[in-house]
């Protein structure tokens, strides 16, 4: 891991499985449509393959929205990922459950 908490460093270069999940805040007034996506070394991965969104038609509340997404990727050996914002600036939600997560799985 690289010290960078929003930064993974891959050792070993293959196919993965990467999915994430997070719990964005919209905010009355602020946002009503938050967008994230996935990046390998600096460079999105095609938008249509990593790229998910929510938005809120809620004008009068604020409200948590959960944002998943999933994709099989090749990431060569010291690849850093991350996954960003997109959109307007966000918040996760705060209280007892998890806000956000993200998983590589190895597949060979």
């Amino acid at each position: 891991m690289n010290p960078d908490t929003v930064t993974i460093e891959v050792a070993q270069a293959g196919d993965y499985y990467i999915d994430y999940y997070v719990l964005v805040l919209l905010e009355l007034g602020i946002s009503n449509a938050a967008i994230l996506g996935l990046f390998v070394d600096g460079n999105e991965v095609n938008p249509i393959q990593t790229r998910y969104a929510a938005e809120s038609d809620e004008p009068d509340r604020d409200l948590c929205i959960p944002i998943s997404g999933g994709t099989i990727i090749s990431i060569p050996a010291g690849g850093t990922v991350q996954l960003r914002n997109l959109g307007l600036p966000l918040s996760t939600c705060d209280g007892p459950a998890l806000a956000a997560s993200i998983n590589l799985i190895k597949l060979n």
